[in-house]
């Protein structure tokens, strides 16, 4: 996105989390971004918030086009695992809304973690995808469960124990992983151990 704040020109990129199989809409999520907790006087996420108190029905904005090879098309493959972490969830909305969309017969896993059940983003769409494909199989896992939540899902982060319990075939499954660098090196290691 090209946008003018405040008189200056500032450009964000943003995944696409809409589908091909849906071609009169494109979609992207942005999630209002806080000062970080260890440094309160720091500004938050500029674009993003910006998006959020300004963007209206009718609102006018510049895009620019999409790039990028984070694709299933690039890897086919009939049994995919796609590990996201918190808003690293888009590209794997758009691929996994695809491949529902044209019921393709592609098996899938999809493991998302999340901070706490609130922060589940598409969480019902997700939920109805997973009762309404036989070959969708959910797993959500809450890193930070907080006193008095009800949560009956999977606890911590993704690790050597949880992995495999959720889908004992990994080694066998073509793996998309999207998140924080920190999220994306420890699943990469844990994935080549």
């Amino acid at each position: 996105l090209s946008l003018d704040i405040n008189g200056k020109k500032v450009k964000r990129s943003y995944s696409i989390s809409s589908t091909p199989s849906r071609p009169h809409s494109l979609e992207i999520t942005v999630k209002r971004v806080p000062a970080p907790r260890d440094e309160p006087s720091a500004p938050p996420g500029l674009v993003s918030n910006w998006l959020h108190d300004n963007m209206r029905v009718g609102s006018k904005i510049e895009v620019n086009a999409p790039m990028g090879k984070f694709t299933n098309f690039a890897n086919p493959s009939h049994k995919l695992l796609l590990i996201s972490a918190g808003s690293g969830i888009t590209p794997m909305m758009s691929m996994s809304r695809w491949i529902c969309d044209t019921v393709s017969n592609i098996d899938i896993v999809f493991v998302h973690s999340a901070r706490s059940p609130e922060d589940i983003i598409f969480r019902q769409e997700l939920e109805m995808m997973s009762t309404r494909y036989p070959n969708f199989e959910l797993a959500i896992t809450i890193t930070r469960p907080q006193p008095g939540q009800s949560w009956c899902g999977y606890t911590g982060r993704i690790n050597d124990t949880i992995l495999p319990a959720i889908t004992p075939d990994y080694k066998e499954r073509t793996v998309y992983v999207c998140g924080s660098n920190p999220f994306m090196k420890a699943t990469k290691e844990l994935l080549q151990k």
